[in-house]
């Protein structure tokens, strides 16, 4: 006998597969190619029907892990628009419906088919098709204020995805804490950690103004006048820095506890679940090519952000607080879309661009953060204060 979940969530692929086809049909909303679309169809009908045979449900399984999150919400998104073009519904309560529909779209899928997920590599792979889900497929603006808010900074999106992560962690019997409780901690560690968060405020204001002052002191360290002339904290910057914070610490935290529990019986697992949290975040930032970022960006952007993830998962090993490393992230976003275009700093070229074909500061932030991580990871005292924690965080 089907539960009630399971039942909802066959509701749900049937529902998809009607308005799939209407799309085909009306060629009124096609933005992707028929290719495309028959696979992601033939994928729905698969899923509906959920074969026996163990070789394709296997198949099954991963696909619908890999491709339903991003099937659910580009055909929702698209839903929205039909009722709009339709003239026959108030846009108020459109935006309510495509509030609740961002919210929910992913919960039977989750409780289906996610709980039966005991595969490390396959775990890691619902997580991230899940994240960039969210990333890729906005759901469209309909002109209410308040509506629209929601949608364009993703609030609903983050406490959807808070809930539904909060599930999955559940499923798969992983405690979700914001902060561990470290029992001891000698001086020397004490003292260590408390160097690697100021480094890390460092490299934070380094990354954002490095390029540009106009002196050695201004681009290392001296950043009074570039905050006073360029910063423009406002409530626009402050809830675009909200979402990505948020969400990828929490894609961080799902991605270090999956290899620390794959590699708990290893020797260096510390070094598989910063380096393998980081590699992840560092690509999982591929959908920015579709924001109009040039290749040669984006790699520029995808090892220095694989840095900055070693540092922010060495910061959580060593102190176990998940909302540390969100501080951490939501100031360095924060400041980044507070930088006014128009400012004298930012329309100039600071001295480290002079370097190395202006790769300097880009290189100094790869180099820096890792080079830090390294040092966590090796030294005594700290080693031995995030294998505790890891144990605990096992345990």
């Amino acid at each position: 006998m089907l539960s009630k979940v399971k039942i909802i969530f066959n509701l749900q692929l049937i529902l998809n597969i009607i308005f799939f086809i209407y799309l085909v049909l009306s060629k009124n909303y096609i933005k992707i190619n028929y290719i495309v679309f028959s696979i992601a169809l033939l994928i729905l009908i698969v899923s509906l029907f959920n074969p026996k045979i163990k070789i394709f449900k296997l198949s099954s399984n991963f696909l619908e892990i890999a491709t339903l999150p991003f099937i659910f919400r580009y055909l929702a998104s698209n839903f929205i628009q039909y009722l709009s073009s339709l003239n026959m519904i108030s846009l108020p309560l459109i935006g309510c419906f495509s509030c609740l529909i961002s919210f929910f779209i992913n919960f039977p899928l989750v409780m289906v088919n996610y709980r039966k997920i005991d595969n490390w590599f396959l775990r890691l792979i619902s997580v991230q098709a899940l994240m960039i889900s969210y990333e890729l497929l906005a759901f469209p603006l309909i002109g209410n204020s308040i509506i629209d808010a929601l949608l364009r900074y993703r609030i609903i999106d983050i406490i959807s995805f808070f809930i539904i992560a909060i599930l999955i962690l559940k499923k798969w019997k992983i405690n979700f804490r914001w902060n561990f409780t470290i029992v001891h901690m000698t001086i020397t560690q004490a003292l260590t950690v408390l160097l690697l968060l100021i480094f890390s405020i460092w490299i934070i204001g380094f990354n954002q103004f490095g390029n540009m002052g106009s002196n050695l002191s201004e681009a290392f360290f001296y950043w009074k006048d570039i905050i006073q002339s360029s910063l423009n904290i406002n409530t626009t910057a402050f809830l675009k820095a909200i979402t990505p914070s948020f969400m990828e610490e929490i894609e961080r935290f799902f991605n270090i506890s999956i290899l620390l529990l794959a590699t708990y019986k290893m020797k260096y697992k510390r070094w598989t679940a910063t380096l393998g949290s980081a590699f992840i975040f560092s690509v999982g930032h591929w959908p920015n090519l579709l924001n109009h970022i040039s290749l040669n960006d984006l790699s520029t952007q995808i090892i220095t952000t694989f840095s900055m993830g070693c540092l922010f998962a060495v910061i959580y090993l060593c102190t176990g607080k998940l909302w540390l490393i969100i501080a951490i992230h939501f100031l360095n976003d924060l400041i980044g879309f507070s930088i006014t275009s128009t400012s004298p700093y930012s329309l100039r070229l600071g001295i480290l661009t002079s370097y190395y074909n202006g790769m300097l500061t880009s290189v100094l932030i790869f180099v820096l953060p890792l080079l830090a991580s390294v040092l966590i990871l090796s030294f005594k005292e700290t080693r031995q204060l995030i294998n505790n924690n890891i144990q605990k965080a096992i345990n």
